[in-house]
């Protein structure tokens, strides 16, 4: 990961931490272009897990993510996952959660 990519995702985290205070436990990048293995259609998969996931926070936290990717010129997914979810995926060891362990990058 290049260093102006590793500061646009850093910048997007803050960004979500400051416009929705005490709402984001943490946030992730993860996927190929974390890995190194991308192609130039990659875009940046971002895990943001909340507190109290609920379908008006989901959209903003998608919102400001689409806001940093047109400010950054980079293109993210987003991925949006309630804490008490997030611990269940821990518990089971589901892929996803694993895959977040192994290659997850927190911001």
């Amino acid at each position: 990961m290049f260093t102006h990519e590793r500061e646009a995702l850093k910048a997007v985290a803050q960004t979500l931490r400051e416009r929705l205070s005490g709402k984001i436990v943490s946030v992730h990048a993860f996927g190929s272009r974390v890995r190194g293995n991308h192609d130039e259609w990659s875009d940046f998969d971002l895990l943001s897990i909340v507190e109290g996931r609920a379908p008006a926070l989901e959209e903003e936290v998608v919102g400001i993510i689409v806001e940093e990717e047109m400010k950054k010129r980079l293109s993210f997914a987003p991925v949006v996952k309630d804490i008490r979810q997030f611990e269940m995926e821990k518990r089971f060891h589901t892929p996803f959660y694993e895959n977040i362990v192994k290659e997850g990058v927190p911001l």
